[in-house]
């Protein structure tokens, strides 16, 4: 995947960063964000409370803090499932949120979070962790 000549995060702290610098200086994400944010539709009836996420009026500073409380989640060895399924509300029946989360720097971002998670999962704190 090209990386639209940006360098690799680390961190969830480089990560976020990168976010809100993007928010700020690339006027195609805010709009996209933005976008994505304002066609949110209404999750349905009968789901379960521990996968819901309502993205309606979020901003990107609760995106980042979504994604942190997503990275230090997997830092306790709990399943990613109730996240992937909450962060999915931002492009349920939306087409500017699937837009949002598929193209250019949306999709970067997402690159960038799982490459994250899988040097995080590959570490010998990890690895120590999922042995005891």
């Amino acid at each position: 995947m090209e990386q639209l000549g940006i360098e690799k995060t680390e961190t969830i702290e480089d990560f976020t960063y990168l976010i809100i610098n993007w928010y700020r200086e690339i006027p195609e994400f805010r709009t996209s964000f933005k976008d994505a944010i304002a066609g949110v539709s209404s999750m349905p009836e009968g789901i379960k409370a521990s996968i819901k996420y309502n993205w309606k009026q979020k901003t990107i500073e609760d995106l980042c803090d979504f994604f942190s409380d997503w990275f230090e989640r997997n830092q306790k060895l709990t399943t990613e499932l109730e996240y992937i399924q909450k962060f999915s509300w931002l492009y349920y029946e939306n087409p500017k949120g699937l837009e949002f989360v598929t193209k250019d720097y949306g999709l970067q971002m997402i690159y960038h979070f799982i490459e994250m998670n899988t040097v995080q999962k590959n570490s010998s704190k990890y690895i120590d962790l999922m042995q005891n």
